[in-house]
């Protein structure tokens, strides 16, 4: 049985390069959201630290940084949790990148109203979970969120090939 769960598991995460890049991201994303975006706008992050320092001209300069930030970090992460081969890296990425897709589409009004009233209600218990239904009542829709997801989800995986042994 040891054995057996041993070989299902990795023995190690992968290189800890992807986790210093993964931070980074995360970290780019979230100076975004606690100096660009309007103060008391962002749910996770506490009011305290949300500055919006940006002058109004240059916030769309950064509007799609923290969606191609989250998926680049996430992937990262993920590809260094689980010491991915190239083709699980690949779905890594996808698959970050097609939540962060989904999670836009969910924001047009028509997906957004619907998605709203079926948020269980328990969510409003729970910290994280409690601005699910405004996040999709009140967010808008940004194909340019789409590209960034993308073109996150491409440059993880570029990275992952690089730095991750060949495996």
């Amino acid at each position: 049985m040891e054995r057996e769960t041993a070989e299902r598991f990795p023995r190690s995460f992968g290189d800890p390069r992807l986790l210093v890049l993964a931070v980074a991201a995360l970290f780019a994303g979230v100076m975004v959201y606690a100096l660009g975006r309007n103060p008391g706008s962002v749910h996770f992050l506490p009011p305290a630290l949300q500055f919006g320092l940006l002058p109004h001209s240059m916030r769309h300069l950064t509007g799609q940084l923290p969606t191609f930030a989250h998926v680049i970090a996430f992937s990262l992460v993920t590809a260094w949790a689980l010491d991915c081969t190239r083709k699980q890296a690949l779905a890594a990425c996808a698959g970050w990148m097609l939540l962060e897709m989904a999670f836009e589409v969910g924001q047009l009004p028509t997906a957004g109203a619907w998605l709203a009233s079926e948020v269980p209600h328990w969510f409003s218990r729970v910290w994280l979970l409690d601005g699910t239904a405004a996040f999709f009542l009140h967010g808008s829709f940004d194909p340019w969120d789409m590209v960034a997801a993308a073109l996150g989800a491409s440059v993880a995986f570029l990275v992952v090939l690089k730095i991750q042994p060949r495996r």
